[in-house]
């Protein structure tokens, strides 16, 4: 019983547990999709207004409600003109530079939108600035399905000769603790608007898995275009998650002048995460190895993902926490237990080297004192995963050090 006692307490803690602790976040964008600019051209009626899209200002932005969005600078020019100059986009009213007799302006816009910028000499509509695409092939690398939308795996047919972005939230229904689900899909195009003319994002709404079929009025071809959204989405909300793994670990240990290694034993490891939200959670595992060495590993930490490079595909978190440790080298020796209070990070590589639904993760803790603890590991897999460990502990004159292969799975989901 003892072997597990810390690791009992530590799922009792992180159930007690009520809150996350914001300490806020940071992105660095990347490119998910490779735009072909050429298969956006500009459209106008008057010869006296130029239109061109910049494309080296071409840039991705996440909105708040945490779509992925193409932003690019229209360059517009206006010529032979006696009148003041003014534009409309989105009901708001730009004034260009006149030089000479010719009025310049760049406008950013939102290529995932259909875009009309309205050109006005003095009180009359000059004409209508418009914005098209469509590829010149079927293929579902012109749709980006955000990583927000992998647990869900999202599908999206029809808009074949279109670009899209697709972002997910989930949000809760019910009492904590019976919380059921509810996703929120968010879709954008480059062509597409409602019925009633309103442009995109559109928003669809999962509470059981399924799908959504949908109709929208192509910008260009003003012809009606049937799609379909699927989405898979649990039962229920489960915060608390466990896992086990099983393998076999080498390891070296001394305890005074006696010493024994490079010795093969089996490990059992326990793991459990309780979720907050989406970025943070409470972490615990527990990693155990007892053949002529008995060695316990124990702990629990806070995890908040600080960072999200290229758009969220690799994630940076901390994990601040503490450790409890027991070591006995025989059964003749005396045991020794101490808190100790090593601190870490992860690093989250998701879907590597396009593999679809799976994670690489990579993490370590280093003692913040003068005490000897490393532990670092690799993860490869997704709800079943391999894992390749090393530990290393010493104090006085007793030390360990070891690392082995194991496969962990999921064992269960609470709460």
């Amino acid at each position: 019983m003892r072997l597990f006692l810390l690791f009992t307490c530590l799922l009792i803690s992180t159930v007690a547990y009520s809150q996350a602790i914001s300490i806020g976040q940071f992105n660095l964008g990347g490119n998910p999709v490779e735009f072909d600019l050429n298969d956006f051209t500009t459209h106008n009626k008057n010869k006296n207004i130029t239109a061109q899209l910049n494309f080296e200002s071409l840039r991705w932005e996440r909105s708040e409600d945490n779509l992925l969005l193409p932003f690019i600078l229209l360059d517009i020019e206006i010529q032979n003109t006696t009148q003041q100059i003014t534009l409309k986009k989105e009901n708001k009213i730009y004034y260009p530079q006149k030089t000479n007799n010719s009025w310049k302006t760049s406008l950013e816009i939102n290529l995932m939108s259909p875009t009309v910028i309205q050109v006005f000499e003095g009180p009359e509509l000059m004409d209508e600035v418009k914005v098209f695409a469509q590829t010149n092939t079927d293929s579902q690398m012109r749709k980006w399905i955000d990583y927000s939308c992998k647990p869900y795996q999202i599908q999206l047919k029809g808009l074949d000769y279109d670009y899209a972005s697709i972002g997910c939230r989930m949000h809760s229904i019910g009492k904590f603790g019976s919380e059921k689900p509810r996703l929120e899909v968010l879709l954008s195009s480059t062509q597409s608007v409602a019925a009633n003319s309103q442009t995109p994002p559109f928003t669809f709404f999962f509470e059981k898995s399924g799908e959504q079929p949908f109709q929208v009025i192509n910008s260009k071809t003003k012809k009606t275009e049937s799609a379909t959204i699927f989405a898979k989405v649990p039962d229920e909300l489960d915060r608390l998650k466990l896992a086990a793994g099983l393998g076999p670990y080498i390891f070296n240990t001394k305890d005074g002048i006696s010493s024994l290694g490079p010795q093969t034993s089996a490990s059992f490891m326990l793991y459990a995460k309780f979720a907050f939200n989406d970025s943070s959670s409470l972490k615990a595992f527990d990693a155990l190895i007892l053949d002529h060495t008995f060695f316990n590993n124990s702990g629990l930490y806070y995890s908040y993902d600080l960072a999200h490079l290229l758009d969220g595909k690799i994630i940076f978190g901390t994990l601040l926490g503490f450790q409890g440790l027991h070591y006995q080298y025989n059964a003749d020796r005396p045991t020794t237990f101490e808190m100790i209070f090593p601190q870490g990070f992860e690093l989250t590589y998701l879907e590597p080297f396009n593999q679809k639904n799976k994670y690489l993760n990579y993490g370590m803790f280093v003692s913040t004192t003068s005490e000897v603890y490393k532990n670092i590991w690799l993860r490869y897999g997704s709800s079943v995963f391999y894992e390749l460990n090393y530990i290393e502990w010493a104090k006085d004159q007793k030390s360990i050090d070891m690392w082995g292969l194991s496969i962990g799975f999921p064992i269960g989901t609470f709460l």
